[in-house]
């Protein structure tokens, strides 16, 4: 069979080595068991992908605290309503346009298989580790296609099951189009 080919607005091409963009952390949000920040960028020809890093520690919590906050750290088991009142929520406006919701594959196939008729924020990729004293956790903001003029992006960031209130944050994006130069594909 033929490989299954993945629309550009949906995620990083993985046949690309993206230029690292030079970035400063920035914490998005905190509490005294979990935090999440911005670590820095990917840039691709065609986009670019925001690092996004959460982390919980135990601290004095006894074990089923800690594995109720851990069960919400993750975002398990939600049902797509709840995600809506209680997950992380990411988005990004653009200078003065429009704000830019972060979705997930996980919504109906006919709207992401459209193209966007401006900019795809999609989250991305995912990993996390962990012990009994501290849990870690990574994922991606992939923006399509790349915003170019852009150097400053304005996140907006909230995770109610979490007490992290709205923030909103400005991500310095310096020279995107030229740090796409750098960016080069694995096989020709």
């Amino acid at each position: 069979g033929s490989p299954n080919i993945v629309p550009p607005w949906w995620e990083p091409p993985p046949h690309e080595v993206p230029a690292v963009l030079p970035s400063k952390a920035v914490v998005l949000g905190r509490t005294d068991h979990t935090a999440v920040f911005y670590s820095g960028a990917h840039v691709y020809t065609g986009g670019i992908e925001l690092q996004i890093e959460r982390r919980m520690r135990h601290l004095d919590m006894d074990d089923e605290e800690w594995n109720v906050l851990g069960q919400e750290f993750m975002e398990r088991p939600y049902r797509q309503s709840e995600k809506e009142d209680r997950g992380r929520h990411y988005s990004l406006k653009f200078d003065d346009s429009s704000e830019f919701v972060a979705l997930t594959r996980f919504r109906p196939k006919g709207d992401i298989d459209r193209p966007p008729i401006e900019y795809s924020v999609m989250r991305t990729r995912g990993g996390s580790q962990g012990d009994g004293a501290t849990f870690a956790s990574s994922e991606g903001l992939w923006i399509w296609p790349l915003p170019k003029g852009v150097s400053v992006v304005e996140m907006i960031f909230r995770w109610p099951a979490m007490q992290m209130v709205e923030s909103r944050v400005q991500l310095e994006l310096p020279d995107l189009v030229g740090a796409s130069s750098r960016s080069f594909p694995l096989w020709e």
